[in-house]
């Protein structure tokens, strides 16, 4: 069974799972790191930062709505006129639904979601730009002076200072902007600031998306800009004026869908970022050249395709046809052929190509792996096989595949049985590099892959680094043994099959790790142990891991 130990007095009762849509291709992503149940039904706090203070340097909204909750504070629940797919599915897995959080868990989830609150009650879109995530879309002061803008100074109770915009136009304050927010209607046209750097710790921030439009009587120069607002309407100081009834708010300029700058169309309008890849150069194949014969497998955002090429089948992989691609889906999947097109070891998938008739169309062609992937076949050949005759040599294949990517500093975040095809003779090859990314510490904090194989600390959105692929490969490992899922044996105290949340709220509390046979060879007991620490710092690299796999 499943290793337990004694549990901790919790005082908190809120269970946050880490997932992350993420993508970055010519500079456009949105990242989703929080997603949390009611605090009736889980067990563990979001990490906390001593050091955070809500004060208009960050937006991080997320984290001071639940800050908020945590010190028993509560709202209104806020029910928009349509709940975004988006978020009602990041909820499904763990059995809860929209209507059960609080209204601030509420609003953290639809913002750390990329959605904001039109006043018709309408959940409309946030788009990031730069590789930002949703806590990083804040304009500093320094950053507002570049814009030629004239900011207005403001004095807080505390004596602290805050600023927001007085003279600037709409093409000044764009040039600011970090995020772009799709169009809609609005018959609210604000006379608020557009920009404001103010804030509080005590404060309950709102995420109301508004409209700012006007001429401009001199120029007679038309302008529209979007802003995010997290204060009330009744309570946030009217345009050109300050809060003298208390602190200032934040403000955040957006990018209007519809009325992007040139440099902005650019990174989303066409796949120059493929066109001008080193690693793509003569790699692109004509799109008419690709046969489709026979759907293979279809996800959320994503489908893989049995199809012939110059003579042989190949594997080919493209964004769902059935629905039109979003801005978000598009970039990262152009990130993952990139990512794909410059790995080269035979525990990797082997790319073969890449083609395109719109960026909409787009395609990535890799080698055809008949045997699919390793978690089907355990699941059907399981009983055929032993760790003395084929799954050491599966284990080993997959460690060197994550070598390879380490020593390359790539994290591939997403280990399991299912990323991982089988040739004909069994070798393991690392697929599915749409969550990858390069190293980049100072960003490294926000969750994304399949929970049950997700690191504790990515679990908790602290930073993390290579070692979390370590862990999943230990749970790769229970996978490799048992030829079930982790956790498939994981019973409750009234003898039912264990809820997700609280499985997760159990690892995380470095309570619980997946379970191994009774026959499962003592070195690939000690190996997963050491995968499973709890400090990532103790976990072995990718090359101690072959070594100790092979000795």
């Amino acid at each position: 069974m499943a290793r337990r130990r004694r549990a901790p007095v919790v005082g908190l009762t809120i269970c946050c799972v880490a997932v992350l849509l993420n993508s970055v291709a010519g500079g456009l992503r949105r990242e989703l790191s929080l997603s949390f149940t009611n605090e009736a039904q889980a067990g563990s706090a979001l990490p906390t930062n001593d050091s955070f203070v809500f004060d208009g340097a960050t937006s991080d909204i997320a984290r001071q709505l639940y800050l908020r909750h945590s010190a028993g504070e509560s709202i209104d629940q806020v029910i928009p006129n349509s709940i975004p797919t988006t978020v009602t599915d990041r909820l499904t897995a763990l059995n809860v639904t929209y209507d059960d959080l609080p209204g601030l868990l509420q609003r953290a989830l639809l913002w750390d979601s990329g959605y904001a609150i039109t006043p018709e009650n309408n959940a409309v879109q946030i788009w990031t730009l730069g590789g930002r995530s949703m806590s990083n879309l804040a304009v500093s002061k320094l950053e507002f002076d570049t814009t030629s803008c004239i900011a207005m100074n403001c004095t807080q109770p505390d004596d602290s200072e805050y600023y927001t915009n007085k003279l600037c136009t709409g093409t000044q304050m764009l040039t600011s902007a970090k995020c772009l927010i799709d169009d809609f209607d609005s018959d609210w046209s604000s006379h608020l600031s557009m920009w404001s750097n103010g804030g509080d710790s005590d404060m309950i921030p709102e995420i109301r998306a508004m409209t700012h439009g006007w001429r401009d009587s001199y120029t007679n120069q038309s302008y529209l800009v979007y802003a995010v607002h997290t204060m009330s309407a009744d309570s946030e100081p009217a345009y050109g004026t300050c809060n003298t009834e208390g602190y200032g708010s934040l403000v955040v300029p957006c990018y209007p869908m519809s009325n992007t700058s040139a440099d902005v169309v650019a990174v989303m309008a066409e796949p120059y970022t493929l066109v001008s890849d080193s690693n793509l150069v003569g790699k692109r194949i004509p799109w008419e050249r690709i046969e489709f014969c026979r759907l293979l497998s279809r996800g959320a955002f994503g489908e893989v395709w049995a199809c012939r090429y110059a003579g042989k089948k190949v594997a080919v992989k493209r964004l769902l046809q059935s629905k039109k691609p979003t801005f978000l889906e598009t970039q990262s999947f152009t990130d993952e052929i990139q990512l794909t097109a410059s790995l080269n070891h035979p525990n990797i998938v082997r790319f073969i190509g890449v083609a395109w008739s719109s960026l909409e169309n787009l395609a990535m062609v890799e080698e055809y792996l008949p045997r699919g992937d390793l978690q089907r076949y355990l699941r059907k050949n399981g009983d055929l096989m032993s760790w003395a005759c084929d799954k050491i040599y599966m284990a080993i294949g997959v460690a060197k595949g994550i070598e390879y990517l380490h020593s390359r500093e790539v994290i591939h975040r997403d280990i399991k049985a299912r990323n991982v095809l089988l040739t004909k003779r069994l070798q393991p090859k690392l697929i599915d590099f749409g969550t990858s990314r390069l190293w980049a510490p100072s960003d490294m904090s926000a969750g994304v892959g399949t929970p049950f194989w997700t690191a504790p600390e990515v679990l908790e959105s602290t930073e993390y680094t290579e070692k979390a692929d370590i862990y999943s490969f230990g749970v790769l490992l229970s996978e490799l043994d048992t030829c079930e899922a982790p956790y498939h044996d994981m019973l409750g105290q009234n003898g039912m099959k264990m809820k997700p949340f609280h499985i997760l709220k159990q690892v995380v509390d470095d309570l619980l790790t997946p379970s191994f046979t009774a026959g499962c060879p003592k070195r690939i007991r000690r190996v997963a142990n050491a995968c499973f620490q709890r400090d990532p710092k103790l976990r072995p690299s990718a090359s101690d891991l072959i070594k100790q796999l092979q000795g």
